[in-house]
């Protein structure tokens, strides 16, 4: 993938990533739902939706230091919410 000429926190094909992660979250959190799951375990899903929304939008503000730091700290939110469903990535 060619990074030059970017001018944003990350491309669009990168987003692209979280838009497809938003919308597989979703449809496993309306079928829990709908199969009467815990309304805490369906929270951690909510909020895996809500951060990879957040990744979105600070992906595609301008290129900058502070963006990406925001980034860094939202990526480790996700990886310690999918802890807490214990889902681990290597």
């Amino acid at each position: 993938m060619d990074f030059t000429g970017v001018t944003t926190n990350l491309p669009t094909e990168i987003l692209n990533h979280n838009r497809l992660e938003i919308q597989r979250l979703t449809l496993l959190r309306n079928a829990m739902h709908q199969q009467g799951a815990d309304p805490a375990h369906l929270q951690l899903y909510d909020v895996l939706i809500y951060l990879n929304s957040t990744m979105i939008t600070l992906g595609e503000e301008p290129l900058s230091h502070a963006g990406l730091v925001a980034m860094l700290e939202t990526s480790f939110s996700i990886r310690t919410t999918w802890a807490a469903l214990n889902v681990h990535y290597d």
